[in-house]
């Protein structure tokens, strides 16, 4: 559109000359061309306001037309021609101020997509943000700081709820700990579970662990690990005397419960085996390791 106009504005310069060479005397004639230039490009104009080398070819070919015929013509012609060179202005710059509105409202409405755009962005990084935290708190143990019974199952089963590799499995629980409560009262009892969760997640060196009840941890390491003196090393880290915010010592004892799993098992049917397991143990007394049904003390393994 904006070439076309160009080409009008040319030939609507040529067609405005062409009389004042053949008869420059000929104001009427001149004039008549003159106002069919500028509602010309006028028009021209109004069709193809938001480009700017329409509005240059436009406002340009009138100013030729005026500035030759006022030179070459009668006085009533330049009268004439510079009235209508005046409207060619004031229109020019009417087109002007519609193109820089257009334009200006055109940038602030790319503003306002990019503003929104970026809140967008920020709102779902937020989004992400607050899933995270809802999935660490459904998976997590707030007061020991290890996964929970949630978090456990989805670290060790697949979606068939089958267990993803061998190893060992144990069920560690503190023994008497509702004494513990009945004695010193409930925050006591979550200085022991938190400090006992520590000292064990030192103990395994790697191993996992999760809190999967009130006193009741589960443990999973590989097949090659020493699963007697990871036990071990568990009931003596829980034997050494806790001191209590409140002025008391607490010295808490322990039974683990072990056995062996392959995998593809499921879940429960290995749970169920290591809580036989600690069942054993505890009959046995205090501070006691089962392995698969064979009971031993601390001092034996």
């Amino acid at each position: 559109i904006g070439s076309l106009v160009v080409i009008l504005g040319v030939s609507g310069a040529v067609t405005g000359l062409l009389p004042a060479f053949v008869d420059p005397t000929g104001s009427e004639w001149q004039a008549a061309i003159a106002v069919w230039i500028v509602l010309n490009q006028s028009v021209a104009t109004a069709d193809c306001a938001a480009d700017r080398r329409v509005f240059v070819a436009a406002v340009g070919s009138v100013t030729i037309v005026g500035a030759a015929t006022m030179l070459m013509g009668g006085s009533e012609l330049a009268l004439v021609l510079t009235g209508l060179i005046l409207l060619g202005g004031l229109s020019a710059v009417s087109v002007y101020g519609a193109v820089h509105q257009a334009t200006a409202s055109a940038i602030s409405g790319q503003l306002r997509s990019d503003e929104l755009a970026l809140s967008l962005h920020e709102r779902q990084s937020e989004l992400k943000a607050a899933n995270s935290a809802l999935t660490a708190l459904a998976h997590g143990d707030v007061m020991t700081g290890l996964p929970n019974r949630r978090g456990f199952v989805a670290a060790v089963v697949d979606a068939d709820r089958r267990l993803r590799g061998g190893g060992w499995m144990a069920i560690v629980d503190l023994d008497e700990f509702k004494l513990i409560n009945a004695t010193w009262g409930h925050p006591a009892g979550d200085e022991v579970l938190i400090e006992v969760a520590r000292r064990w997640v030192v103990a395994l060196d790697g191993g996992y662990i999760a809190r999967i009840g009130g006193d009741e941890f589960a443990v999973v390491v590989g097949e090659d690990a020493d699963l007697e003196r990871l036990s071990r090393d568990i009931v003596d880290a829980t034997a050494d005397p806790i001191t209590l915010r409140g002025g008391g010592r607490a010295t808490p004892s322990c039974c683990v419960g072990v056995t062996r799993f392959d995998r593809g098992e499921t879940l429960s049917d290995v749970m169920s085996r290591a809580d036989a397991s600690l069942f054993d143990a505890k009959r046995a007394g205090r501070s006691r390791i089962a392995i698969d049904g064979d009971v031993v003390s601390v001092a034996s393994v």
